[in-house]
């Protein structure tokens, strides 16, 4: 009698180990996450990036899989988050991740100068996928792990072609050599009651002279993007963020409406928004100026089947037209200026590639960015340290110099865009007497005034 009470106690033990329902109760069981290639990258007790042993370099792509996986089957099956965390339970993940754009990207932050300071890096493939990612190892203040490729911060400057420049030229308002005074746009209140001129530019002056679109892009004047913005409308521009890129821009909307559009101005065109923006999220809203002004969402996820080989989420793309491809053009060529020689992300620059893009920080150097595109993809580096250099750009090369990239490649060509002469003191078409002459692009059905201040 006593022989088998302990035969059957064994019988159940065994059971409960092979389910796993030992101790704990729970039943849950590995889940697989899988690169573009198939090969396995994770393996998890659980869908939690602190239940399983993942390689540093891959860290931040698995957090970043898991927690779309859980978004996709929590949207697609109308369960909260939790229930669908549970569903995630031996099922296998299938991604984006490239894992030699990956090693290249680790490589190349690892031997960097942010490499020992708070990091969050994303690339995508310009066609909507997250191919990867990076995130310095951080924890929040209950220890938990923080990824910075997904984690929000102010994007500063990097909002001003997104939210102002772009919105603009696509309505009509603005083209490359539109002038507007580098001035104060208005006086604001200190903490010490005193009242002083706003904006400031990171040079600390104006120059109280006419300066064309382009040049306050390419050296990122704050005083301009202000004006345009006033011209274009605050409102106009959240409504678009919001409604086709899903910007994170509830608080600004809010405070347009009720307190009125000039309360805040600054988060909008000086990128000062209450949300923020994640590497990964800017990363995919600048591809949208190498791939004729549509956007596709970054995604890590392709696939997730369960332990029966049954799909419960397959990737569909879902491409959204922001802005007009005459615009996406003129755009991505006036960020080019940006990496050239005088340009704020000159450090960018690749010889033997076409980068466009901007960079950005706040005013007390708590937050670099640098977010730009080459014809095959796009990357947005933030780093943090509270230093005075940003030294994104000079990341965001590296990390190019790395990933495999064909020398000749270059943005498509657009249709209905033309050169023109312009002046760089009026804006205008240049005139045979103007003495400071430059070349931007413009829709060929665009008329312009020549410049008569020189005749």
């Amino acid at each position: 009698m006593h022989i088998k009470r302990v035969s059957a106690f064994l019988i159940l033990m065994c059971f409960m180990l092979l389910t796993g329902s030992v101790m704990s109760g729970c039943s849950n069981k590995a889940v697989s996450v899988l690169d573009i290639s198939g090969d396995t990258i994770a393996q998890l007790n659980d869908a939690d990036i602190t239940k399983g042993d993942v390689e540093p370099a891959r860290k931040a792509y698995v957090d970043a899989a898991l927690t779309q996986a859980v978004q996709f089957l929590s949207q697609g099956k109308d369960l909260p988050d939790e229930e669908a965390k549970k569903l995630l339970s031996g099922c296998q993940i299938d991604t984006f991740m490239d894992t030699k754009v990956a090693d290249g990207l680790t490589h190349a932050v690892q031997n960097s100068e942010i490499a020992e300071i708070p990091c969050g890096v994303a690339v995508t493939d310009n066609r909507g996928h997250l191919i990867a990612c990076y995130s310095s190892d951080e924890t929040d203040e209950d220890g938990n792990y923080l990824n910075l490729s997904t984690e929000r911060q102010a994007p500063y400057s990097t909002l001003k072609p997104l939210c102002v420049y772009a919105p603009a030229m696509d309505s009509g308002l603005l083209h490359w050599s539109s002038a507007y005074t580098d001035k104060p746009y208005k006086q604001i209140e200190g903490a010490d009651g005193e009242m002083s001129d706003w904006p400031k530019n990171a040079n600390g002056s104006y120059s109280e002279k006419p300066v064309t679109a382009a040049r306050a892009l390419r050296v990122s004047l704050n005083t301009v993007p202000v004006q345009i913005l006033h011209d274009y409308g605050v409102n106009n521009a959240v409504k678009l963020m919001t409604d086709r890129f899903h910007m994170p821009l509830d608080y600004e909307y809010t405070k347009a409406i009720t307190s009125g559009e000039d309360e805040v101005i600054g988060n909008v065109a000086l990128g000062y928004t209450y949300a923020g923006l994640s590497p990964i999220e800017l990363a995919g809203y600048y591809s949208v100026f190498a791939a004729k002004g549509v956007y596709l969402a970054p995604s890590c996820v392709r696939k997730i089947t369960d332990e029966k080989g049954a799909t419960l989420y397959e990737y569909t793309d879902d491409p959204v037209q922001v802005y007009s491809e005459e615009t996406a053009y003129i755009m991505n060529k006036m960020l080019q200026t940006v990496a050239d020689t005088d340009g704020t992300g000159r450090q960018a620059y690749i010889e033997d590639a076409y980068v466009a893009g901007k960079t950005g920080t706040g005013d007390s150097n708590d937050g670099h960015w640098f977010v730009g595109t080459v014809p095959q993809y796009s990357c947005a580096v933030w780093h943090g340290g509270h230093t005075e250099r940003n030294a994104s750009p000079a990341v965001f090369r590296d990390i190019m110099e790395e990933l495999p990239r064909d020398p000749n490649a270059d943005y498509p060509w657009c249709d209905g865009i033309e050169e023109r002469a312009y002046c760089e003191e009026s804006g205008k078409l240049a005139s045979g007497r103007c003495s400071k002459v430059n070349i931007g692009y413009y829709p060929t059905k665009e008329s312009m005034d020549l410049c008569r201040e020189h005749q």
